[in-house]
């Protein structure tokens, strides 16, 4: 996404876990406002620059290769989003690498040649289709002011100058230069260094006016860009998206679900998916493999979707009720509590036991119940079970299914998970099987084995499943971000 010489593959192959461990980091490393740094586990370049100097200034300037093009044209929408009158400068460099693999021609295109057969050679992510309309929006309304360095001379450093600090070093702004790479960068705030300051800044400024305008150049390039698709990235990008989960984390804020930073990373893309398929099904049944942390998963994904129910506003009287096994009620109850998530905890064993006090008070709360989540969802395949038919008599508008236990496949369990889900929910043909095979008890008929292949299809639609091997590959791909309630890796 970045250099050539630092792209994805070259870091799954070399940037291994067991390289990572070996590596002991915490050597005092001098404070981030003064020397902001990539260090693992403690600092970003990132956090410093970008989010708490170049975001909160109304006109930065920044000074960098023309590889950042993505991560500029993410960061001059977001900045204009939250600051409507704000205007942003950006000084485009070169990159080390074009001998290595561009054409280079001598003359003063130099550095518009070699970008537009960068990125037209690797094109741009579709995540950022719409902003690159923007930009060129920006950029021929003038909010946006672009130049690059003409001549032989190239361009190298890396300036970022906000209104109230200034960076130097040698972070390009990539993915690897603000969040990865051990880079060396200083800083040197308006208010206490103020000669620091307004000497890097004019050596920003005098590189800005030796530069030649860069607009109509970018804008033609972003416009080509635009056309470039291929259309199995557009559908890779798609299904990536989706898989990833980031879309979701407007769902997952702090303001509302305390500690939601603290989850794994399979937890927030398995929250997203199962969004994903509530939104498009109505209910979603989750079956992981043990060890995913479901319960807490489980979580903050009734959090997200009441968050998503109440924006859509469809929230009506009935709240979010969880049916459980009475040895894990109390942990449900503990993370529920702990995540600030209104989740009610009914204990299963309640619903077969009409001698308890609390059995109505149960039935009430399941009868009543607008999102719907049943732990254990393997124990309520028995039809003839008293709390099997008093889950089936629910009118949730959502039902969440989570289960550790691979679902029997047989025709009959198929059946009853697809009427814990709710047949409503099925598409119409699949719904005329499922009455046919409820219909045929009496008649002692079965299912023809074509119909339960459409019906296990039709369920697999509703489904959330990663495999251990599946959930070890995210592990591996970031490890430091899994973590237990008292930070052990």
């Amino acid at each position: 996404m970045h250099e050539r010489d630092n792209s994805p593959a070259l870091v799954d192959l070399f940037d291994t876990a067991a390289n990572r461990e070996s590596v002991d980091y915490d050597r005092g490393w001098p404070p981030a406002e003064r020397f902001p740094l990539n260090i693992p586990q403690q600092q970003q370049v990132e956090a410093q620059v970008q989010h708490l100097d170049l975001y909160q200034s109304a006109s930065p300037l920044v000074v960098t290769g023309y590889g950042a093009l993505d991560r500029l044209i993410q960061f001059v929408c977001t900045l204009v989003e939250h600051q409507p009158d704000a205007s942003v400068r950006l000084m485009f460099g070169h990159e080390p690498f074009p001998s290595r693999g561009l054409r280079v021609n001598a003359g003063n295109q130099d550095l518009v040649r070699e970008a537009e057969e960068y990125w037209l050679d690797r094109g741009i992510s579709l995540l950022y289709s719409a902003q690159v309309v923007k930009t060129i929006e920006l950029l021929k309304s003038g909010r946006v002011q672009t130049r690059y360095m003409p001549g032989h001379r190239r361009l190298h450093a890396k300036i970022y100058v906000g209104d109230d600090a200034v960076t130097v070093g040698s972070s390009n702004f990539t993915e690897p230069g603000m969040k990865f790479q051990l880079e060396a960068n200083a800083r040197f705030s308006r208010k206490t260094e103020p000669k620091r300051y307004a000497e890097t800044a004019s050596i920003a400024e005098n590189f800005w006016m030796l530069g030649s305008s860069y607009n109509e150049q970018l804008i033609a390039l972003l416009e080509k860009l635009l056309r470039v698709v291929d259309w199995t990235e557009a559908l890779a990008r798609a299904a990536a998206e989706l898989l990833e989960g980031e879309w979701a984390e407007r769902y997952l804020r702090e303001d509302y679900l305390s500690e939601a930073s603290k989850l794994w990373p399979s937890q927030k893309q398995g929250i997203a998916q199962a969004l994903y398929v509530l939104s498009n099904q109505g209910s979603v049944l989750i079956a992981d493999a043990t060890g995913a942390g479901k319960t807490r998963m489980g979580t903050y994904l009734v959090g997200a979707l009441t968050d998503q129910v109440l924006r859509d506003g469809r929230m009506r009287r009935g709240k979010a009720a969880m049916i459980c096994p009475p040895a894990v009620e109390e942990n449900w109850m503990r993370e529920s509590t702990f995540a600030g998530v209104p989740l009610e905890t009914l204990s299963q064993g309640v619903l077969s036991s009409r001698v308890s006090r609390k059995h109505d008070h149960v039935i009430d709360t399941l009868k009543r119940a607008q999102i719907l989540c049943v732990d254990e969802g393997h124990n309520f395949l028995n039809a003839k079970s008293a709390r099997t038919q008093h889950v089936l008599r629910n009118i949730a508008d959502h039902v969440v299914l989570l289960t550790a236990t691979p679902i029997n496949k047989g025709i009959a369990d198929l059946v009853r998970v697809a009427d814990l889900l709710g047949a409503d929910n099925l598409d119409p043909a699949i719904v005329k099987a499922f009455e046919k095979m409820l219909g045929g008890r009496a008649t002692g008929q079965l299912l023809a084995e074509s119909d339960a292949d459409e019906l296990r299809t039709e369920i697999q639609k509703f489904t959330v499943r990663r495999t251990k091997r599946e959930l070890n590959a995210l592990i591996d791909r970031d490890p430091e971000h899994y973590r237990d309630k008292d930070g052990r890796q």
